[in-house]
């Protein structure tokens, strides 16, 4: 769909003006590919991307010291820095940005994902402490797994599941705080930006 978008985006342009390159097209990054990134840079159209902060553990390390206010009346507390990446084929500047209100909502967000993933462990711990579970250790090792699915779950939460048949089965379970911790000031508040100039 995207391409199917971008030409027919481009096609309308020119029908308007002779120019694309006054163009801009905004996709985050549920769009990126470096087949879809290709067809934008190919286009001659400007561009804004969003990356994702996981795939880019470099642009994370940069230190806070580095950032800037953005504009303190607009936007308060809200800092960036303006560096470059290599990301879906081509190197181009990177905008890293941190924002207190965006960190809050993710720390929020995560504390909600992280008490279902609780309150679903400490069902299936109680289940499995009444020995009465049929299941074998692939069953349970597989329900435990799409406990943690969720994102970030798997990092912060630490999981034994001892005996050798459904009857001995017992779930220990615990919450990371210094993972939790790392967890945060490794990603929430935290959005990269992939724009053309």
């Amino acid at each position: 769909m995207f391409s199917t978008v971008i030409d027919e985006l481009v096609a309308r342009y020119q029908d308007l003006t002779a120019q694309v390159e006054s163009l801009t097209v905004v996709y985050d990054a549920g769009q990126n590919s470096a087949a879809n990134h290709a067809l934008v840079e190919d286009a001659g159209i400007g561009f804004v991307g969003s990356l994702p902060p996981s795939d880019h553990p470099g642009l994370l390390a940069i230190p806070k010291t580095r950032y800037t206010p953005v504009d303190e009346d607009r936007y308060p507390g809200v800092r960036c820095v303006d560096t470059e990446v290599t990301a879906l084929g081509v190197t181009r500047r990177a905008v890293v940005t941190y924002s207190p209100t965006l960190h809050a909502k993710q720390s929020r967000g995560f504390d909600q994902t992280l008490a279902k993933a609780r309150r679903r462990l400490a069902e299936l711990q109680a289940r499995l402490a009444r020995g009465r579970t049929r299941r074998d250790r692939t069953a349970v090792e597989d329900e435990i797994a799409a406990i943690c699915r969720p994102r970030w779950v798997g990092e912060v939460l630490t999981i034994s599941l001892t005996g050798h048949t459904p009857a001995e089965f017992r779930l220990a379970w615990r919450t990371d705080q210094k993972a939790r911790k790392r967890l945060e000031n490794r990603f929430f508040g935290t959005s990269l930006s992939f724009p053309a100039t």
